[in-house]
């Protein structure tokens, strides 16, 4: 049989009972057939064990590691990509549900380009409200930057950092890589994924990308590990000092650098944000020293020039004072110091006679209304949204029927978003274009790359 598995599908498993048996069963029911399941129970103390005993009565492709003691889910990863025999990998949460083709897509589409890493798409399903949101986080921006369907770590340096998640299951792997770079995952409570997603990227020759959502995430969950905000920004600290030690010590360190540098300091502020505001001030004086000596490198080392404003503030001020300081809002630095970028934005909303709209009105999209047109004075003529709870509950929020009324400029903020607006907005036939803002204002991207028609 050992000849025959193509794919090894490795799946970490601690306490997940309540959703192990769907989980396995979304993997059973691929249209592909030659793969092994392995599964590793950590030491579960629910029902975990049973449900693997009693499924691999019903196929043999499952294989199982039983520890007899509790040894995280790095170490359990680790120990499934060891003892797989396929060709290529999947790293899969044993929570999560798989469209039944993922398998012969992914390794169809591996295959037919020689591929050391591909990465496709996935939703987020929500198990409190039941509810599912798609979101392409490989942003469309960076899609049309890539110029080529199959791309390399040399054609990536300007955004290796930005191109997707760090997240293993949005990825079919190659093994070989996996071994030849000596690339594993970090024995941390969370962010143990980071080194891992980044270190692929980093050293594959050839990655593709295909656009299906081929994975279904499970968030808000109790038993989520990411759900855990105390050691946040402690543990990603470690994972990016060892990305950091890695990238120099391989060489590699001087093209990364710049957006190395974006992801880490955007990223601990979003590790800060989550953190409670009680713990904040305690978790920035335990950490500011290891952050100021990993972000060390001195002045341009951001993909955008208000990064370096905002990291020195940043690093000067406790959160106590970042409320008053505007330290906690991104849009502020952003607006405040890109002013070349964004008068480029205003000349050209003039010059074409656009009405301007900000498509997306949830926490960021309100932060950045604040500061665009409330602070700087900005045009700002609609504000859009596809979520029905968010326009019956804001009267200032309109659903995208209103830029049919005019020629509209839609300003989105978050790139992963694009691709799915730009696609609402050519449904209704509306003549309007969709601007990506973080690409242009936060990674350094040029104007005809940001702007969608």
């Amino acid at each position: 049989m050992k000849n025959m598995i193509k794919v090894s599908i490795v799946v970490p498993i601690y306490n997940k009972g309540k959703y192990l048996q769907a989980c396995i069963n979304s993997i059973l029911n691929q249209t592909f057939s030659d793969y092994e399941l392995i599964c590793i129970n950590d030491h579960s103390t629910d029902d975990c064990l049973e449900i693997i005993n009693s499924m691999m009565k019903e196929d043999e492709r499952i294989k199982l590691i039983n520890h007899t003691e509790n040894k995280g889910a790095a170490w359990s990863r680790n120990e499934g990509i060891l003892s797989a025999v396929g060709e290529y990998l999947l790293i899969l949460d044993a929570d999560d549900l798989f469209d039944n083709r993922l398998i012969e897509l992914a390794y169809n589409e591996c295959v037919q380009n020689k591929l050391d890493v591909l990465i496709y798409n996935y939703c987020r399903f929500d198990s409190t409200s039941q509810k599912i949101f798609y979101n392409n986080k490989t942003a469309m921006t960076i899609k049309r930057r890539l110029h080529s369907a199959i791309f390399s770590k040399t054609d990536i340096t300007d955004f290796a950092f930005q191109l997707t998640a760090a997240g293993a299951p949005i990825k079919m792997i190659k093994k070989n890589l996996i071994l030849q770079h000596n690339i594993f995952f970090q024995n941390i409570t969370n962010s143990n994924d980071v080194y891992f997603g980044k270190m692929v990227l980093l050293e594959a020759d050839r990655m593709g990308y295909l656009d299906k959502v081929l994975l279904k995430y499970r968030s808000n969950t109790s038993e989520s590990i990411s759900g855990k905000t105390s050691v946040l920004v402690s543990n990603f600290v470690k994972a990016a000092g060892y990305i950091k030690a890695e990238m120099l010590s391989r060489g590699i360190y001087e093209r990364n650098k710049r957006s190395f540098y974006t992801y880490v300091y955007k990223t601990i502020c979003m590790h800060f944000g989550r953190t409670g505001s009680e713990m904040r001030n305690c978790v920035w004086n335990q950490e500011i020293e290891n952050i100021r000596t990993l972000l060390n490198d001195g002045d341009r080392c951001f993909l955008n020039y208000y990064y370096e404003y905002w990291f020195r503030d940043f690093a000067q001020y406790p959160p106590k004072k970042h409320a008053e300081l505007r330290i906690d809002n991104e849009y502020w630095y952003m607006l405040k110091y890109e002013t070349a970028r964004v008068q480029k934005i205003l000349s050209y909303i003039r010059r074409n006679q656009f009405k301007v709209a900000q498509w997306g009105y949830g926490r960021e999209g309100m932060k950045f209304v604040k500061i665009w047109r409330d602070e700087m004075g900005y045009p700002m003529d609609a504000i859009v949204d596809s979520d029905i709870e968010v326009i019956e509950r804001e009267e200032s929020v309109f659903d995208k029927d209103i830029i049919k009324n005019g020629k509209y400029f839609i300003l989105v903020i978050t790139a992963g978003f694009v691709e799915d607006i730009l696609e609402q907005v050519q449904s209704i036939s509306a003549e309007a274009q969709v601007f990506d803002i973080q690409s242009y204002l936060a990674w350094g991207f040029t104007f005809e790359e940001c702007t969608f028609r």
